[in-house]
């Protein structure tokens, strides 16, 4: 999808690291920390696992296409959990209620994809309801000392109300009433000078829950507190910065609608990422929140404001974006030359569907479908295109269910290409084609781009392609006024083999990647 010509985007130097953009580097620090023994790791400087920060990456992780890693975290998170339901510390290995609640997010999403996390949800959920005072109207009782507030805990009760109606267990939703009410009056709660770390728990707690009213004047004093930069001090009168802190108030501001200072957020924490892409715990005079260590939550945290940041840009600029492509287009002929009459056709990353338009325009016969994360473009799709909510590394439909997908100016906007060409050759048929166009990597540094934007190899994407394609080839195309001898933009074309063929490559040459994507599991009710 081209960003609109009109929008002020930072240019980015033809020497930057493009080969991956910085959430994309965020998630192969995250890949990179996985155990041997399961788990992801506390931090750069810690040996264990953390079942807390675990189990809630495991949503972050479907969501950005890491479905096997995403599996595997889950089976761990099955085989550790207590006999009656509770996750532990890395520390000292005691249960803890926050954990819990984090390892109960994961499985809950998981619960299509590994029917055994049903079973451990419901665990889960029944510990943290017997952790209760008084049915919860007293919360979970005293659990921490020091700088931590007791009112964390509202982190918790989130999940505790998905377990309720995904469960059908109207008991979870009860005793999560009794402690939203216990935890809005504590008089831990909404303190601006509690750690922004948090405090970003409460205000998401309490954004999720239906209570913008109460996390509003929070945040609303903190982009009072912002610096030009885009930071936000760690806590009371401090020089740092806590950067989980400041990804989670970034996400807070992103789901009130309050854009600028959030994406001034996030441009301050891509600047401050780690040339190993992850990100310490603080920065900044006098940092003491874990100034020296790169932290597993710290990078979730990025990793969810940016997908924030990004649904956020697409919505804004929504009227900014054509409706209408020429018939005569390259690109539209490139799309056309592997359309058949009859065939069903699916767009990923389509906008407002104006090479769906084209497809209809020129075979009118054909079943056009339009995925896409923008509910504002979607809006437009012409009439007679399906329009559904999703995005290149969640497809929400079947395997084998369409005859040509395709994206265009779309996979730039990735931070898992792999998991992209998977889900789009996924929902191919065998036999069917997979056509990408965009901008190559030779030529990065010609133009303006939002931050998350990376341009791919040419033959990296075709050996991308390759794995499941055949006839895979890699063209140059023209675009708009712009001839093929140009070279920005090219099209790459492979046809889906059969799943005998795979299995026969398979067993000839297996292939391990770390982001394949389940392809037996994926459908709309799994795609978090």
């Amino acid at each position: 999808m081209a960003i609109p010509k009109n929008d002020v985007t930072r240019p980015r130097n033809a020497e930057d690291n493009h080969r991956r953009s910085p959430p994309g580097r965020a998630l192969q620090w995250v890949r990179a920390r996985e155990l041997r023994s399961g788990g992801i790791l506390v931090h750069s400087n810690h040996g264990q696992a953390y079942q807390e920060v675990t189990g809630y990456l495991i949503p972050t992780l479907r969501d950005y296409g890491e479905r096997e890693l995403a599996t595997r975290l889950v089976d761990w998170l099955l085989a550790v959990q207590t006999v009656d339901g509770a996750s532990t510390d890395p520390f000292q290995g005691e249960p803890y209620v926050f954990d819990t609640g984090q390892v109960l997010r994961g499985l809950l999403a998981s619960m299509i994809s590994v029917p055994a996390a049903r079973e451990a949800a419901r665990r889960a959920a029944d510990w943290l309801c017997a952790q209760m005072v008084d049915g919860g109207r007293g919360g979970f009782g005293p659990r921490y000392a020091g700088s931590i507030p007791e009112s964390v805990h509202l982190y918790v009760l989130p999940p505790l109300y998905e377990a309720a109606k995904l469960l059908r267990e109207q008991a979870y939703q009860t005793a999560a009433d009794q402690c939203l009410e216990y935890y809005v009056k504590h008089p831990d709660a909404l303190r601006l000078s509690s750690n922004t770390h948090y405090l970003g728990y409460e205000l998401e707690a309490l954004i999720d829950l239906g209570h913008v009213d109460l996390a509003m004047p929070v945040l609303e004093a903190l982009r009072r507190l912002q610096a030009e930069d885009g930071s936000v001090r760690g806590a009371g009168d401090v020089q740092w910065v806590c950067v989980p802190g400041l990804a989670q108030v970034a996400i807070c501001w992103y789901k009130t609608g309050q854009w600028e200072p959030a994406d001034k957020a996030v441009a301050w924490l891509d600047a401050h990422q780690q040339p190993s892409g992850g990100f310490l715990g603080s920065y900044g005079p006098g940092a003491s929140y874990l100034p020296h260590d790169e932290l597993s939550w710290a990078a979730k945290l990025y990793l969810d404001a940016n997908a924030r940041r990004v649904l956020a840009f697409f919505e804004r600029h929504a009227d900014s974006f054509p409706s209408h492509v020429a018939m005569d287009d390259r690109r539209t002929q490139a799309i056309l030359s592997v359309v058949r009459p009859g065939d069903q056709v699916l767009e990923v990353g389509c906008g407002k569907g104006r090479f769906l338009r084209a497809v209809r325009q020129a075979l009118p016969e054909t079943e056009c479908v339009g995925v896409d994360i923008s509910p504002a473009l979607l809006r437009h799709l012409p009439k007679g295109v399906q329009g559904l909510r999703g995005s290149l590394e969640v497809i929400p439909c079947p395997d084998d269910s369409f005859d040509v997908v395709f994206s265009v100016e779309a996979i730039e906007h990735s931070s898992n290409w792999e998991a992209s060409v998977d889900e789009m050759t996924r929902v191919a048929r065998p036999g069917g084609w997979v056509v990408i166009i965009d901008k190559q990597q030779t030529h990065w540094g010609r133009l303006s781009c939002p931050p998350w934007e990376s341009w791919p190899e040419n033959l990296e994407m075709s050996r991308l392609l390759s794995r499941s394609c055949d006839d895979v080839t890699s063209n140059p195309v023209g675009y708009d006024d712009s001839p093929a001898a140009d070279d920005l933009m090219v099209v790459w074309r492979g046809r889906k083999r059969s799943r005998q063929a795979d299995a026969l490559d398979s067993a000839r040459a297996p292939e391990v990647t770390s982001s394949a994507v389940g392809r037996a599991e994926v459908n709309a009710a799994d795609a978090s």
